[in-house]
């Protein structure tokens, strides 16, 4: 079966993307997904449901850490991008960009695209997984 959700209607499996198995919390957001092969992507969400940080896994070795503290996000304890209603400030290897929402796919970007489509929405690239997290549920395009 390529894909299985449970009674929610959550996806719980997904083979054509190696996931073995999703686990929910128990506000109903994902909190961890293994994949095939050793890997997994684990999420910790405050008590309102947000999203406060994502873990990368690699055979049981944290790979890749993101925090995100407010509108400032953090990748392995380095401050990566400052998000505003406007847009957003890119830090990276010290040198600073700023970018708007409707020049986006115009301007190098340095970093991934977490900056949402504008209906607050933020890309996941881990796993090659590509798709689209709203919060509350991740759309696959």
């Amino acid at each position: 079966m390529e894909y299985l959700y449970d009674a929610n209607g959550n996806l719980i499996k997904d083979a054509n993307k190696g996931i073995i198995e999703i686990n929910y919390n128990f506000l109903n957001l994902p909190g961890e997904l293994e994949f095939t092969g050793n890997k997994r992507l684990s999420y910790l969400y405050n008590a309102n449901g947000n999203k406060i940080r994502q873990d990368v896994i690699l055979a049981n070795l944290l790979d890749k850490r993101t925090d995100f503290i407010s509108n400032v996000v953090f990748i392995s304890n380095t401050p990566a991008w400052i998000n505003f209603d406007e847009g957003r400030v890119i830090i990276n290897q010290g040198a600073v960009y700023y970018f708007t929402e409707t020049h986006l796919t115009s301007q190098p970007r340095p970093l991934p695209d977490y900056s949402g489509r504008g209906q607050g929405e933020v890309q996941q690239d881990e796993m090659n997984l590509g798709w689209l997290d709203y919060g509350a549920r991740f759309y696959d395009p």
